[in-house]
């Protein structure tokens, strides 16, 4: 159960952080129209990265240099793995400034999945710990 609840969370925080780098970038590139495959495309990113998020921080890691390896490794997991449907949905092509564009988008959503995931998770964090400190007054 706990699995498919980080899953439904990480795949609404990830899709909503590609909703918002597509319109920035399209916005930037001036695109006036964009092909209603995207409206499935951009849930189907959201759900392949989501499964790949949920199952590489299933693992329990101690240490702050393991942490690191696992984020290292997660977001290059990540880019290869939306260069990938980037090239298959015909969002990029090959040549390197599409390539790199897509590499901020990655960044892009990382930090905003980062950003929503650690204040949800301070805000719980909190929560829980009024609720102790109440209950132990």
């Amino acid at each position: 159960m706990k699995f498919l609840v980080e899953l439904i969370k990480y795949f609404t925080y990830i899709t909503t952080g590609i909703v918002f780098a597509f319109i920035i970038n399209t916005a930037i590139a001036g695109v006036e129209s964009v092909p209603v495959a995207m409206i499935a495309e951009i849930p189907a990113a959201g759900f392949v990265t989501a499964l790949i998020t949920v199952i590489i921080f299933e693992k329990d890691v101690k240490t702050k240099k393991g942490m690191f390896l696992l984020t290292t490794v997660h977001f290059i997991l990540l880019s290869i793995v939306m260069i990938v449907m980037g090239l298959m949905f015909k969002w990029i092509n090959t040549n390197p400034t599409s390539i790199i564009l897509m590499l901020l988008c990655v960044a892009f959503v990382y930090g905003f999945t980062s950003a929503v995931s650690y204040f949800t998770s301070k805000k719980e964090a909190d929560e829980i710990n009024a609720a102790l400190k109440n209950k132990n007054n």
